[in-house]
């Protein structure tokens, strides 16, 4: 018997078609700060309405007040957002 690729994942209350494509939001080898991308990502939120943010970039973020405002406000407006463990960040930034 041959496995079926699932044509979507449910998560909650949100369906994700697959495969998916989460642009990731990082602050290894970038040239903009968390803010900055989420911004952009938001404000791009047609094309791609989801994207993967560090846990390490947030909980590190000297501007994290308005980091977890803009992630609330994009939430809110229908972006998916997926939060990794960081763990990426944390090996290269020490």
């Amino acid at each position: 018997m041959q496995d079926v690729r699932p044509e979507k994942i449910d998560i909650g209350a949100i369906s994700l078609r697959v495969p998916a494509f989460f642009p990731s939001v990082s602050t290894i080898k970038t040239a903009l700060q968390p803010l900055d991308y989420i911004s952009l990502l938001q404000s791009l939120r047609d094309l791609n309405k989801q994207f993967l943010v560090s846990a390490f970039d947030v909980y590190h973020s000297r501007n994290r007040e308005n980091l977890l405002v803009l992630l609330s406000s994009a939430m809110k407006s229908g972006l998916t957002i997926l939060m990794d463990s960081g763990n990426y960040e944390s090996y290269w930034r020490g």
